[in-house]
């Protein structure tokens, strides 16, 4: 089944969510790859990703189920190929950054430094792109480690974007989060699973039991707001763009088409850069098969 062919079907559906007044414009939107799939489904994804209006996608690299660097920088480089005809927005996240480990444990630092090396040194000339340091990094010195991969990349590669995120799975960091030292061109991005009782509720093959349902109690709309305005914040106060770089939710929960339609419409209000997880990379987060959340997908990406 195409992941992204209901949202084909929905689009009468689509037009219900118009961009909310003063939305901030110059903002990217779009969806994570799902990067162990063959080629041509990776390049039919960013088709349908960019036919539906997305104009970023981003780019996971398991060195866990793939250790070789070289084989990720041809399947980024084929990618990125596709990004630039259609003038899209491509994220290289390392997401596992070392070879047998499924999680974002840096076991290797200079591996890691060198890992970042090898990228900017194929990608230093190419188009729209991003480094994404690293996903959700558990690293105890982690800014020691991102800057030290920072410094490496703007040895080599002084005008793309380099996103640094800081240690964690929520927005909190956003209260106090600052810029690497002496690191041109950054990006700070957040994940959002601030709400795991409703964003991660019980799963099965036959459907969601015993949710917290959104909206509830400390999980209605203001709530969302309150915590989205601290990423907001944390880009003015210290000038940077900001990026919430996965937002998910079980596609079995009942207020899933009401999470996703408020999550999307209020980053979009305020100007953050966003990519929703991950319809391909496992059955919980496919949205498709809950067809009232692509519309919400489908209507946010129309925008």
């Amino acid at each position: 089944m195409n992941a992204f062919r209901t949202l084909f079907t929905v689009s009468l559906l689509s037009l219900a969510l118009q961009r909310p007044a003063g939305a901030i414009a110059q903002h990217k939107q779009g969806m994570m790859l799902a990067t162990l799939n063959d080629a041509a489904t990776i390049n039919q994804d960013v088709r349908n990703l960019h036919l539906l209006g997305a104009d970023l996608v981003r780019f996971p690299v398991y060195f866990s189920y793939i250790p070789s660097t070289e084989a990720w920088l041809n399947k980024a480089d084929a990618v990125l190929a596709q990004c630039e005809a259609l003038n899209m927005l491509l994220v290289i996240d390392i997401h596992h950054p070392t070879p047998g480990l499924f999680n974002a444990d840096i076991v290797n630092v200079g591996d890691f430094v060198n890992k970042w090396r090898l990228f900017a040194t194929r990608f230093k000339n190419r188009g729209k792109l991003w480094y994404d340091l690293c996903n959700e990094p558990s690293h105890p010195q982690w800014r020691t480690v991102a800057t030290l991969a920072a410094q490496a990349i703007r040895a080599i590669d002084t005008e793309h974007k380099i996103v640094f995120a800081p240690r964690g799975v929520t927005t909190a960091p956003a209260d106090s989060i600052t810029p690497l030292p002496g690191i041109s061109n950054q990006v700070l991005e957040f994940h959002f699973y601030d709400w795991p009782d409703v964003q991660f509720s019980p799963y099965s093959p036959t459907g969601a039991a015993n949710v917290t349902p959104y909206p509830s109690v400390n999980r209605t709309a203001d709530d969302l707001n309150r915590l989205l305005d601290r990423v907001q914040a944390a880009g003015i106060r210290t000038g940077l763009p900001v990026f919430i770089g996965e937002v998910a939710i079980s596609r079995q929960h009942p207020n899933a088409p009401r999470f996703l339609r408020d999550f999307t419409a209020k980053c979009e209000a305020r100007g953050i850069h966003l990519a929703v997880h991950a319809p391909r990379e496992a059955d919980i987060w496919n949205y498709e098969l809950n067809p009232s959340a692509w519309a919400q997908i489908g209507a946010w990406l129309a925008h």
